[in-house]
């Protein structure tokens, strides 16, 4: 072989040789172990909150007030509830008769809906799977109003048979749980207003579904457990209503274990992607069976504020305010066995996993 032959045989051997260190660059990009990591955005409780952004699972601070840092302006009054939603992050602040929604990459300012002419005071929202609209469930009168979330409008308001305390949606339908009044409104998107109510157990408050989406899941607290003392206590219950057609399956009290669901009080619910349901309650978190609909048990001892579902590590994420500082905790989304936790400075209000 030539010395020009020879050139060639050696710039081919190189080029394939590049293309193997290549390859074998983007197959370790795949595999990266950083994939589990994920963020937390948490609001500081009381007055002039500060919305800080931590990078988990090391629970390292990236921003002690994400707001302001891309704003230049702060928050006044408490979040007492943080949701998410077609790529923006809704601020629920009732002190000031209103919602502030944010980008959920930037954490730019992106609208206001004020209910301050009104006087409603906004506990919860629910973001319709179409992306045009949501609805809000105001604590303080028995009126809900719809926002044009494309449009960033409120666009009416309408009235319920009660008060609601949360709000949630499936499909073409929306929940509100009506706590005193002891009922579920039902609403129909595609025609607005409300189309029925539901008998419910005492002082509805959790709202969730069952993984097909043919079961809506009630978590009443029960009487005597909202404020008024003079009221005899009852059992927490957990309820299974069908969502078509309203009627009610099944339903237990929340008893189990070292749980007494007549004095203790439920702080939230949840239903995994696997067919259990989790409910904080007392100093215990409940597991119930989805499927079978009763079998219910204690598969944690420790006390927990609220629950919420995250989708990047696929786990239980709950917390546990303390004085000084609230502790993150990871469980497992079928035993509830708890995985992994954290301690950051100071109490929340309100969190939400990213």
């Amino acid at each position: 072989m030539d010395s020009f032959g020879l050139q060639m045989k050696s710039l081919v051997i190189f080029l394939i040789a590049i293309l193997c260190l290549s390859s074998c660059g983007k197959d370790e990009i795949v595999i990266d172990s950083t994939a589990d990591d994920w963020k937390l955005l948490t609001a500081s409780k009381g007055a002039s909150p500060k919305l800080r952004l931590f990078d988990m699972p090391a629970a390292e601070v990236i921003s002690e007030d994400v707001y302001f840092d891309n704003n230049n302006e702060s928050l006044s009054n408490e979040i007492t509830k943080i949701k998410a939603g077609l790529g923006e992050i809704y601020l629920i602040i009732p002190s000031e008769f209103k919602i502030v929604t944010i980008d959920e990459s930037t954490f730019v300012k992106v609208a206001e809906y004020d209910f301050s002419a009104e006087g409603f005071r906004p506990v919860d929202v629910c973001i319709m799977a179409n992306g045009t609209h949501a609805y809000v469930a105001h604590g303080n009168t028995n009126h809900y109003s719809l926002l044009d979330i494309r449009n960033h409008a409120i666009a009416r308001h309408d009235t319920l048979s009660g008060v609601p305390v949360s709000i949630a949606t499936i499909g073409n339908l929306v929940f509100t749980a009506n706590q005193k009044n002891n009922s579920l409104s039902v609403i129909d998107s595609r025609e607005f207003g409300e189309q029925y109510t539901i008998s419910t157990p005492k002082a509805p408050t959790f709202i969730d579904f069952s993984n097909e989406g043919n079961y809506l899941v009630l978590v009443s607290l029960g009487s005597g457990k909202t404020g008024d003392t003079t009221q005899e206590k009852s059992k927490a219950m957990v309820s299974f209503y069908d969502v078509l057609t309203g009627e009610l399956v099944t339903e237990r009290d929340l008893s189990a274990g070292s749980v007494n669901s007549l004095s203790e009080v439920p702080r939230g619910l949840l239903t995994a992607l696997n067919y259990w349901a989790f409910i904080p309650i007392g100093d215990a978190l409940l597991r119930l069976d989805l499927s079978r609909r009763k079998v219910l048990e204690v598969v944690s001892n420790n006390n927990y504020d609220d629950i919420v579902y995250n989708r990047k590590t696929q786990d239980l994420l709950l917390i546990r305010n303390a004085a000084g500082f609230t502790k993150i905790i990871s469980s497992n989304q079928e035993t509830g066995v708890e995985v992994a936790s954290q301690s950051i400075p100071g109490e929340i209000s309100a969190f939400l996993p990213l």
